[in-house]
């Protein structure tokens, strides 16, 4: 029955999908041949789903020096909802080449949701956050041109991570607009957790 169920399957979803095929059972296979297009219409929205909410992590050989061979964190991270386009993934990479930070560096492009004054807060990636940042509501001091503001960090609906507190004025403070990207480098044996902010502004692209 897997290799009837093969016969239905593109080739491009065939190799993304074959693990899924092996573990059918009897009755999903026979559902499978009854509907055909409709279980290929739920394999696609199925890998939309999967990749919405995945982070991407870019990594570029060039920048990612690693002689164990073994796996290691990606230079920088954007958010699943952004893509950088080739000018500024390019203004990007030498940019985190440069910082050189332990840790990988978050990439944010200014959005409404940021900047507007009625709206302003900053969500970091649920990837990220679980990954790099504390599970837990506290101050976030941020560093940008050799000033400081503090932040509050909170949770919402169980694991989101917000900055709210603060970050309007380190907004008004920088002068950020739409377009504008930051790159959110995570400091490293500090009293207090602390990211420095390097702005990148949209004119440089």
């Amino acid at each position: 029955m897997v290799n009837q169920v093969r016969r239905w399957l593109p080739q491009s979803i065939l190799r993304r999908s074959r693990q899924m095929v092996s573990r059918m059972n009897t009755t999903t296979i026979r559902s499978f041949l009854d509907h055909p297009f409709l279980m290929v219409e739920k394999l696609f929205a199925g890998q939309h789903v999967s990749s919405e909410s995945s982070m991407k992590e870019i990594s570029d050989g060039s920048l990612n020096n690693n002689d164990s061979g073994g796996p290691s964190d990606p230079p920088y991270i954007v958010p699943s909802r952004s893509c950088l386009s080739r000018s500024q993934k390019k203004i990007v990479e030498a940019k985190v080449r440069a910082i050189q930070s332990e840790a990988p560096i978050y990439i944010v492009i200014m959005k409404s949701s940021s900047i507007v004054v009625s709206k302003q807060m900053l969500e970091f990636g649920a990837h990220y956050a679980a990954a790099y940042l504390p599970a837990r509501e506290q101050t976030m001091v941020l560093q940008c041109k050799g000033k400081i503001w503090n932040t509050d960090m909170v949770i919402r609906n169980g694991h989101r991570l917000f900055l709210r507190g603060g970050w309007p004025k380190f907004v008004c403070d920088n002068g950020l607009r739409l377009g504008d990207i930051c790159l959110f480098q995570l400091k490293k044996n500090e009293s207090k957790l602390t990211m420095e902010v390097h702005v990148i502004s949209r004119e440089e692209f």
